[in-house]
């Protein structure tokens, strides 16, 4: 669930999990709840909540971050987002991804925007990308987020969304094999030639690999009695 830049204290973002965040059994949160859950007394919670107490401590943050199952730094200080517990999963099953909160990620969405629209190639990416750039970094990036990592996410979901990308791999991997099997003729018909300008006593203009190979198989068809002009054993 997102939040906006009004959430600007401590106080706010904690009224803000009481107002939107659910318990695991989906009741809401209320502060005499939450205090408890979070091993603190009710009036201490009360403070924050009214804006009496302004400067939580860091064990604090991290028993009501860990209660109300939001991330600690986002809840005390404002940084990254609330979705989850940084570094360890938030209350889910262990085979459902997991969301994350990676720190510093909305600032660099704005500075990968930014210098994508001052290139060609970046105003190439839509809107819709940029938004599932935004909702993959949570299942996709552990730690702080780095200046490149919503571009690079962003040009991978344009990529993807292109719909004429699979036929362009088709024809690709189509032509990729045309060109081997063209390949593979080619050299097996310099061999035959290679084998016919032996029989007949000429040097074939080839590659010495391919003289050589043709010398043995000149050697096994006369073993053979195999004639080379006709193709066919001798007195056939």
């Amino acid at each position: 669930m997102g939040t906006d830049d009004t959430l600007d204290t401590f106080a706010k973002r904690l009224a803000w999990v009481l107002a939107n965040r659910r318990q695991k059994d989906g009741s809401p949160w209320d502060q005499k709840t939450l205090s408890v859950t979070a091993g603190l007394s009710t009036s201490h919670v009360g403070q924050y909540v009214r804006g009496d107490q302004t400067n939580p401590t860091l064990e604090i943050l991290r028993k009501l971050g860990k209660a109300a199952d939001v991330s600690a730094a986002w809840l005390g200080f404002g940084v990254g987002s609330p979705d989850a517990i940084d570094g360890d999963p938030s209350y889910s099953d262990s085979s459902v991804p997991i969301a994350r909160n990676v720190p510093g990620w909305a600032q660099v969405l704005r500075h990968d925007q930014a210098m994508a629209a001052a290139s060609p190639a970046g105003k190439l990416i839509t809107p819709d990308a940029w938004q599932r750039s935004d909702l993959a970094a949570r299942y996709l990036i552990h730690g702080p987020a780095a200046p490149g990592d919503a571009l690079r996410l962003a040009r991978l979901a344009t990529e993807l969304a292109d719909e004429g990308r699979f036929d362009r791999a088709y024809d690709a991997n189509l032509k990729e094999l045309q060109a081997g099997e063209s390949a593979e003729l080619a050299e097996a018909k310099a061999f035959e030639e290679a084998v016919k300008a032996k029989a007949r006593g000429e040097r074939p203009k080839r590659a010495a690999k391919t003289v050589a190979a043709a010398e043995r198989e000149l050697g096994k068809r006369a073993t053979e009695g195999i004639d080379e002009t006709s193709g066919k054993r001798a007195g056939k």
